[in-house]
C-alpha cells in the first residue's frame, strides 16, 4: 500500500460519489465507509457487488485476514473504537494517546493491518475511505503512511434538502434503516462541526479542498488533485462516466447501482419550504 485517500465531511455530501469515481482508477480501490466494516457484517448488509459483505468474493476473504492476525479481540477493538474515534470524543482520544500509550498502539496496528490487507486483496496501492469522519484523521495521521485528506463540501442547502427527504429501509437498495427528516437546526450545527473539525484537523497535512458543486463540471481536474489520470480515465472523466462501484460498503444508496454518471447539479430543492430556502441561501453566502 503506497498511500491512503480519506474522504472528510459532513453527512449527505456526495462522499460515495466521490469514492466511486477514484476507485473507478486502475490503481485505487474505492472501499467506501471503513469505520462501519464491523457493522455491515454482523448486520448482514450488502456490498455494491450485490451479494451480502459476509459472503462478498472480496470483503469476506479480507475481514476473515484481519480478524485472525489483529493483536486482541475484534471486539475490544470496536469498543476502542466506539469509545474514543468519535466526533463527540475528541478529547478523550487525545488524552488516551498521551496516557494509554500501549492500548492506543494496539489500535493504530491493527487499523494499519486492515489497510494493508485491502491492498494487497484488491492489488492496488492507493485506498480510499469515505467514512467522513473528521476524528478518524487522527488516527490516520498516526498511522504514519502517505496520506490524503479530501475535505469534501457541499452547500447547506443541497444537505439539508438531501437531510429532510423520508426514506423506508430498503437492505436490498443499501439503505441500512429507516432515514427520518432531521431538524433544520441539527442539520446547521452538524454541517458546521464536521466542516470546521475537518478543516482544523487536517493542519499540517495533505489537505484537498473539494466543492461537490465544482465536481461534475471540472472531473478531470479535480480528481487530478487527487489520483494520478491514465489516457483511458481521463475518457471516463470527460464523459462523466460510466463510472462502477465495485465493493464499496455502507455509505449512499447510490453505491448499489450497477454504474453511475456525474451530472452537474440542479440547485432545485424541493424537499425544502420556502423559509428553509430563504435561510440556507443567506447561509451558503455567508459560509
Amino acid at each position: 500500500m503506497n498511500e491512503i485517500v480519506y474522504i472528510a465531511g459532513a453527512g449527505r455530501s456526495g462522499s460515495t460519489i466521490l469514492d466511486i469515481v477514484l476507485g473507478s482508477s486502475p490503481s485505487v480501490f474505492g472501499a467506501g465507509e471503513l469505520i462501519n466494516l464491523r457493522r455491515v457484517f454482523s448486520t448482514h448488509e450488502k456490498c455494491s457487488c450485490g451479494a451480502r459483505v459476509i459472503d462478498c468474493e472480496f470483503w469476506s476473504p479480507v475481514y476473515e485476514s484481519w480478524i485472525s492476525a489483529i493483536e486482541g479481540s475484534i471486539l475490544e477493538y470496536e469498543i476502542f473504537r466506539k469509545k474514543y474515534v468519535s466526533n463527540r470524543n475528541l478529547f478523550k482520544l487525545f488524552v488516551v494517546r498521551l496516557f494509554r500509550k500501549k492500548e492506543y498502539s494496539r489500535f493504530i496496528s491493527n487499523t494499519l493491518l486492515l489497510y494493508q490487507i485491502i491492498s494487497s486483496c484488491s492489488d492496488c496501492n492507493v485506498i480510499v475511505d469515505s467514512s467522513k469522519s473528521p476524528v478518524n484523521i487522527v488516527i490516520l495521521r498516526d498511522l504514519k503512511v502517505d496520506l490524503k485528506i479530501i475535505h469534501l463540501k457541499r452547500k447547506f442547502s443541497s444537505v439539508l434538502n438531501s437531510n429532510k427527504k423520508r426514506i423506508p429501509e430498503d437492505l436490498g437498495s443499501g439503505i441500512e434503516r429507516d432515514q427520518r427528516p432531521k431538524r433544520t437546526l441539527y442539520v446547521f450545527l452538524n454541517w458546521i462541526y464536521y466542516n470546521m473539525l475537518s478543516k482544523l484537523l487536517t493542519i499540517g497535512c495533505q489537505r484537498i479542498k473539494i466543492r461537490y458543486e465544482e465536481l461534475a463540471p471540472n472531473l478531470v481536474q479535480e480528481v487530478s488533485k487527487v489520483v494520478t489520470v491514465t489516457d483511458k480515465y481521463r475518457l471516463i472523466l470527460e464523459n462523466g462516466g460510466p463510472f462502477k462501484p465495485y465493493h464499496t460498503i455502507a455509505g449512499n444508496r447510490v453505491r448499489m447501482k450497477k454504474e453511475i454518471c456525474v451530472r452537474e447539479v440542479l440547485n432545485s430543492h424541493p424537499f425544502l419550504t420556502k423559509f428553509q430556502r430563504s435561510i440556507s441561501a443567506i447561509i451558503d453566502k455567508v459560509f
